[in-house]
């Protein structure tokens, strides 16, 4: 017998399946991928998931203080009538106004007129008229102060949307360089984000135009110093419409609330306010 050896033997190769495209076993046909998949489906469908002992859920609702991201819990999570008042705050002074009295309010008689839930102020038609309403509680220096969290809440609306200045702003507002407060202003039927600080014997006012605003309609105007990020965030009807991060509260003043309007020709102009609520920490 004669053997005959090659020098270029050629080998073959198969290729190996992915681990995942195989089925489970001989009797069962189920790709082990698709497999895992349902089996992580059906964890997920099962609601006693992570309840047992020592688990994740269990633990996170046994835990005294349930942790979140600062703010992340929203309004429409929470039912109507669910929060009682002695749940509101054990931190901070609260006010509800609804101006039923002026009792305790500084204004100019005869421009400023009570009503149930709400109020009005009118410059009459002498042009250049200055009206005001504001509240500075006794024996507190610092109502409004840089270090305290102040928030408030008030629906505003107007006569007119031309030829008159207005602000509603937590605060002081003389037009002089004892001003410090923070709000919104109206001008040219336009509203702003304002922030009023003094220092060094000067005032300085920051204001930032907020778009889309109808004046003539009732809204609801809300404001919120925050000193953990040293911002104040301003919103108009639960929507946030901007935030200063830069010109914030410097220093202390005991006026707690102020409303003021001004005509800027001879004709009535009349700011109709609904309620103001005031929070400030203690």
């Amino acid at each position: 017998m004669v053997l005959l050896l090659s020098r270029s033997t050629k080998y073959f190769s198969m290729p190996l399946p992915t681990w995942g495209d195989l089925a489970k076993s001989s009797e069962d046909p189920q790709k082990i991928n698709a497999a895992v998949d349902a089996a992580i489906e059906s964890h997920n469908d099962d609601p006693d998931s992570h309840i047992g002992a020592g688990q994740s859920l269990q633990s996170h609702k046994a835990a005294e203080i349930i942790d979140h991201v600062a703010h992340s819990i929203v309004n429409d999570k929470i039912l109507y009538g669910e929060v009682t008042q002695d749940k509101l705050s054990a931190t901070h002074l609260q006010a509800y106004i609804a101006f039923e009295s002026l009792d305790g309010w500084n204004y100019k008689t005869g421009g400023v007129t009570p009503a149930v839930l709400g109020a009005v102020i009118q410059t009459g038609d002498t042009i250049n008229t200055e009206r005001y309403l504001s509240s500075e509680p006794y024996g507190m220096d610092d109502m409004f102060s840089a270090e305290k969290e102040i928030f408030f809440q008030t629906s505003v609306c107007f006569s007119a949307d031309d030829d008159q200045l207005a602000y509603f702003v937590a605060g002081s507002l003389a037009f002089d360089d004892t001003d410090q407060s923070f709000g919104f202003k109206i001008a040219d039927g336009q509203v702003y984000a304002v922030v009023i600080i003094s220092e060094n014997e000067e005032r300085h006012e920051h204001s930032a135009l907020l778009s889309g605003v109808d004046i003539l309609v009732p809204h609801v105007y809300k404001a919120y110093w925050d000193t953990l990020t040293s911002k104040i965030y301003f919103y108009v009807d639960g929507v946030l419409k901007y935030t200063e991060d830069n010109n914030v509260p410097l220093f202390s003043s005991p006026v707690m609330f102020t409303y003021y309007l001004k005509n800027t020709v001879a004709a009535n102009r009349a700011m109709f306010m609904n309620y103001l609520f005031f929070s400030r920490s203690i």
